[in-house]
């Protein structure tokens, strides 16, 4: 399964410098933000915005974030 999305899909990895960020974004922050830091991550090492309605969170990231459902 794993194997056919990352064929059919560009999967960005967590690389070095994105596991370099995602400890400097979760120091002294909830642990409820674990995930939504390495997506955070990944976005910020690939200078990319993050499309999600879960805004709050991403902005306190201090990531580029999207809403799609909003005008």
């Amino acid at each position: 399964w794993l194997g056919r999305v990352l064929l059919a899909f560009d999967v960005l990895p967590m690389d070095a410098d994105a596991f370099r960020e995602w400890a400097r974004l979760t120091h002294g922050r909830p642990d409820t933000l674990i995930y939504d830091a390495m997506i955070a991550t990944v976005a910020i090492t690939n200078r990319l915005t993050v499309v999600t309605r879960n805004v709050r969170d991403f902005e306190q990231l201090g990531v580029p974030v999207l809403n799609p459902f909003e005008e």
